[in-house]
């Protein structure tokens, strides 16, 4: 589990070069047995799992009628982790070339969002037996190997 921009930030000493930020953590441990209101109401407020599948991909296709292989990158997409839990990724399939892009772009973590959506669509994308890797950046290719 990642967790973003919702952790107290103060609370956490890690040696860090000067200048160097915490973006993420990733939390150990066993959850409490009950869940604070606090904490109900911060996950609730994050949680945007009301994306469909064919809302992470542009195309002049139907989203039933893409080669198999992204479909199933999307479907890992909107399973795997994000940040704050918003996935606000899209994936673009036009002339033959998928590109993948921020489309909601209001905090910096959504380009940690980018690196792992990039890379649950390879997993998704190779249980298809497609494998390839992105261009760096918001609006990398998707590059076939």
């Amino acid at each position: 589990c990642w967790v973003a921009s919702t952790y107290d930030a103060a609370s956490i000493s890690l040696p860090a070069p000067e200048g160097e930020l915490l973006w993420d953590i990733m939390p150990f441990g066993h959850p409490a047995k009950k869940m604070p209101v606090k904490q109900r109401t911060v996950r609730a407020g994050l949680r945007q799992r009301d994306r469909k599948l064919s809302d992470f991909v542009e195309s002049d296709l139907p989203f039933d009628e893409l080669p198999d292989w992204i479909r199933k990158g999307a479907e890992a997409i909107l399973l795997g982790p994000s940040a704050v839990n918003e996935q606000a990724i899209n994936l673009v399939w036009k002339d033959n070339t998928l590109t993948a892009y921020i489309y909601k772009e209001d905090r910096k973590v959504v380009y940690n969002d980018l690196g792992i959506a990039k890379y649950m669509f390879v997993l998704g994308a190779a249980e298809c037996g497609v494998t390839g890797n992105w261009d760096w950046g918001n609006g990398g290719a998707f590059h076939l190997v």
